[in-house]
């Protein structure tokens, strides 16, 4: 995805999902849902895989529940695309 979505605009990212506990994951289009205040949409450069996402996918992981499909990627590096403006942040 590049540059900021237009309102209303459908996006759609090519992620690695895992369809339930313990399947091997599969690269599909997903949709995004509309971004809601409170959340940033990121278009993600680089996401590593950490122990905490294959726990996760793997369904080993109790602490809290994920719903199926599960996309990995509970950390990521990428550029703000939307966001609510804070006036606490000056910049990055």
């Amino acid at each position: 995805m590049t540059g900021s979505p237009r309102k209303g605009e459908t996006v759609r990212v090519l992620a690695g999902v895992v369809n339930a506990p313990g399947a091997d994951p599969q690269v599909r289009w997903c949709e995004l849902p509309s971004r809601s205040s409170g959340t940033t949409l990121l278009d993600v450069i680089a996401a590593p895989l950490n122990p905490l996402d294959l726990l996760i996918a793997s369904g080993t992981f109790h602490s809290v529940r994920h719903e199926s499909p599960y996309v990995p990627g509970s950390e990521c590096v990428g550029v703000v695309l939307d966001s609510d403006p804070d006036p606490r942040v000056r910049t990055f």
